[in-house]
């Protein structure tokens, strides 16, 4: 809690700032295989779940796939 309180109001993650500069981001690594691994255990992980799938499309658009 510590950190957190002494982060910057404004900062943000470098996941963010690439999904916003439309370059290719960890949204896969990160809340994808959060959202893939729950399913496969059967473990609701719904706000990954709806990050991942809003903000897909931007991923696949970065990477030239749409």
């Amino acid at each position: 809690m510590a950190l957190i309180e002494k982060t910057a109001a404004d900062a943000i993650t470098s996941m963010q700032r690439d999904i916003m500069d439309g370059r290719p981001s960890e949204l896969e690594a990160q809340p994808g295989a959060v959202a893939r691994l729950g399913s496969a255990a059967g473990v609701e992980v719904p706000i990954h779940t709806f990050v991942y799938h809003s903000l897909l499309p931007l991923e696949r658009q970065a990477r030239g796939l749409i």
